[in-house]
């Protein structure tokens, strides 16, 4: 039966796209026969393993199942909690044989034998040096702007040239050598920016030179066949160097009348923000600056994302460019079927007792004002935002935690940080995403007493969203830092001893 409802779940994705050739995977396990195998099959071009589809594997463990495929592509196996990132194409075939006890695929097998052996070896999965961790520390955490091309660009890029060497030598098609080098190269130039965006802490103009620079000659346009999962994760970084270039090209002369890029007003571009969203604006400056095939699908994708995220008003917001410049996209009838989905949950949940609203959520002084009506049970409370994807993800697991702890003494709070005008989209999200409990919308300013109150002594954990809390039966707080809905087991034990 599993089988059968992962062909079904497979086909109705795929059913609104043109017609389609099939490749097979199939293969064998080896060591633990109760493995729990799923398949990750984008849609458009993103990976998301919350809709990954459950292959059954038989007794012997064989397993086998054909995905429908209209041109080349990466998928995703994953093998319980491990990711494996596979290369499809439509009419061939990919025979696997995985070691469940070490998570590992020991053979590869069928047409594709060689493409997927190399694919494991260029490591797109792996970490990069020096993104890597010791004790819970970046190691190049501290390295300054002066320091990042010896230490990490030159020994980076050296990896790079290895790697397109290797892929040189293979014995792959031209064509399949020419994706697998853009993939790497495009690999190469997002780690470095997620490096410098995220773990390194430079002022400012310092990483904005250093994306300039890391960007300034390389061009976002490449023939279709050539755009891969590594393409697009750097277009969605090449926006940040087109904002960065049109914002600094503005600094330096702010009489220009049209932002490089965008050719709006710096002004005009403000307003669409906080109207439509930064989503809306990221759209804007990709329309005019990639090839029309690349913009279809990056705005399909987002439209997808908002759909993922459950952001109801953003979907309809890009639908309608989407609609006005490519009515004749073979993803449309997909993404108006997910919008109807969203708008069903909303009306349908809009009548749900068990979604609780707190009304004037910036007039509570202290947490305790809430926590003390819920005395004689436990509360889980969860610090958020609309506006944070981590925050979305977590709330995707609460369904699963709620079902673990039904009909017990546990109460779910939410206390979301949003501006006093997201109140219409933060209940929107509410209602579509069906999360029953206690919710509580502040702002920035308001919200930061509640911090204060729940971590007087460590200011540097203030602020960082998503959040978990759990009081006891008396009202007490118990444990601050607890786990998240996606530790599942880690955070049930954590509930179930003040149970």
């Amino acid at each position: 039966m599993k089988f059968k409802a992962f062909l079904i779940d497979v086909i109705l994705i795929f059913s609104s796209f043109l017609s389609f050739a099939q490749f097979k995977i199939s293969g064998s396990v080896i060591g633990d026969k109760e493995v729990n195998l799923k398949l990750d099959v984008p849609v458009i071009y993103d990976l998301d393993p919350l809709n990954a589809k459950e292959i059954a594997v038989e007794s012997n463990g064989n397993f086998s199942v054909n995905i429908p495929l209209t041109d080349r592509r990466f998928i995703a196996l994953h093998l319980d909690n491990d990711q494996i990132l596979l290369f499809v194409q439509p009419h061939e075939d990919l025979f696997l044989v995985i070691n469940s006890n070490n998570r590992t695929i020991v053979d590869f097998k069928g047409s594709l034998a060689d493409e997927n052996y190399l694919l494991q070896a260029i490591g797109f999965n792996k970490t990069p040096f020096f993104m890597e961790q010791q004790g819970g520390k970046y190691n190049y955490a501290s390295t300054t702007a002066e320091e990042i091309q010896s230490m990490v660009v030159k020994p980076w890029f050296k990896e790079r040239e290895e790697k397109l060497l290797r892929i040189t030598q293979s014995s792959i098609s031209q064509a399949n050598k020419e994706l697998f080098k853009n993939e790497v190269r495009f690999h190469a130039l997002a780690s470095l920016t997620d490096f410098t965006r995220s773990i390194v802490r430079w002022r400012k103009s310092e990483w904005r030179n250093f994306q300039l620079a890391l960007y300034d000659t390389v061009s976002p346009n490449l023939e279709e066949q050539y755009h891969g999962l590594q393409y697009y994760k750097f277009i969605d970084r090449y926006i940040g160097y087109m904002q960065s270039k049109a914002l600094d090209q503005y600094l330096k002369d702010t009489t220009i009348s049209r932002l490089l890029f965008f050719n709006l007003s710096l002004d005009s571009i403000m307003r669409l923000a906080k109207v439509n969203g930064e989503n809306y604006v990221a759209w804007l400056s990709v329309k005019q600056n990639v090839s029309r095939a690349t913009a279809e699908s990056y705005l399909a994708q987002q439209i997808l994302n908002s759909y993922r995220y459950k952001d109801l008003k953003s979907m309809k917001i890009l639908m309608v460019d989407f609609e006005a410049y490519f009515s004749d996209s073979r993803y449309l009838p997909h993404l108006r079927t997910c919008i109807a989905k969203l708008d069903e949950k909303l009306m349908a949940n809009k009548r749900n007792a068990s979604i609780k609203f707190f009304n004037e959520g910036n007039h509570i002084k202290s947490i305790y004002e809430i926590i003390k009506r819920y005395r004689g049970k436990v509360v889980y409370l969860g610090i958020w935002g609309t506006w944070c994807g981590p925050c979305k993800v977590e709330l995707s697991y609460t369904s699963q935690l709620k079902d673990k702890f039904n009909n017990k003494d546990i109460v779910f709070i939410y206390l979301d940080m949003d501006d006093d005008d997201k109140e219409d989209e933060w209940r929107n999200f509410v209602w579509i995403s069906n999360l029953q409990g206690l919710h509580i919308r502040m702002n920035n300013e308001h919200i930061q007493r509640i911090w204060a109150e729940l971590l007087p002594t460590e200011d540097g954990l203030r602020g960082l969203y998503p959040s978990y809390f759990i009081f006891d039966k008396n009202g007490i707080l118990i444990k601050e830092k607890a786990k998240r809905p996606s530790d599942q087991q880690l955070l049930y034990t954590q509930l179930e001893k003040h149970l």
